[in-house]
């Protein structure tokens, strides 16, 4: 690992710890970092709904093989979503992933 990847990590974790939500992949639990900026809500029914798409970053080291694919089901805030687009660097230590509600 690189002086930079290393610090990438350490910052990373640090954001992990402060601000990182559980999430539910394959059935297994992450603590990674989600983005909400890109969620909407609607009025329906009963109260507004949440709409739109989440980025959820990940270290590369907390999930199992073999890793989640495209339309794999991830659970956020009791909410179901699926996997709609993966990005990873090569080399890098993070993978984003774009969920989108199911």
């Amino acid at each position: 690992m690189s002086l930079a990847q290393a610090g990438i990590a350490e910052a990373f974790a640090e954001s992990l710890d402060e601000f990182g939500d559980t999430i539910t992949i394959k059935g297994q639990s992450i603590k990674c970092l989600v983005s909400k900026d890109s969620m909407d809500s609607a009025l329906e029914d009963g109260g507004y709904a949440v709409t739109g798409a989440l980025t959820v970053r990940v270290r590369l080291s907390a999930l199992a093989d073999p890793k989640p694919t495209h339309n794999d089901p991830v659970v956020i805030g009791g909410q179901r979503y699926k996997i709609a687009e993966i990005t990873q660097d090569p080399g890098a230590l993070i993978v984003k992933y774009r969920a989108t509600r199911r």
